[in-house]
C-alpha cells in the first residue's frame, strides 16, 4: 500500500536527488554506551564530498532507499561478534542460548 504522502526519509531522499546530490555510503564508526554512531558520506552537486553526523537508524534507512553500502569499523564488529565455538556447542547439545550485546 502506497502512502498518500511521502514519509520523512522518502522526502529527504527526493530532496537530496533534486538538489543534485547522492548518498555514497554509510559508516558506523563508534559504539558507546550501547549506542551506535554513524555518518553519511554524501556527494554534492559539484562533486564535493561531505560527511554528516546522523542517527544510525536514519542512516540505514537512507542507505536502503539509495541502495548505498553500509560499513562498520572492524573494532565494532569484533566487539559484537559471537565466537563460532558457541554456535558449535549449541548445535551439538541441542540447547538454545540467548546472547545479548
Amino acid at each position: 500500500m502506497q502512502p498518500i504522502r511521502p514519509f520523512t526519509l522518502d522526502l529527504l531522499k527526493e530532496l537530496i536527488i533534486e538538489l543534485g546530490g547522492k548518498l555514497i555510503e554509510v559508516i558506523i564508526y563508534k559504539l558507546q554506551g550501547g549506542v551506535f554512531f554513524a555518518k553519511l558520506l554524501m556527494e554534492k552537486a559539484a562533486n564535493t564530498l561531505v560527511k554528516l553526523e546522523t542517527r544510525t537508524s536514519d542512516a540505514i534507512a537512507l542507505a536502503i532507499r539509495f541502495d548505498a553500502p553500509i560499513y562498520a569499523l572492524d573494532e565494532i564488529l569484533q566487539a559484537l561478534a559471537i565466537p563460532p565455538d558457541l554456535f558449535q556447542s549449541d548445535a551439538l547439545s541441542g540447547s538454545h542460548t540467548r546472547y545479548s550485546v
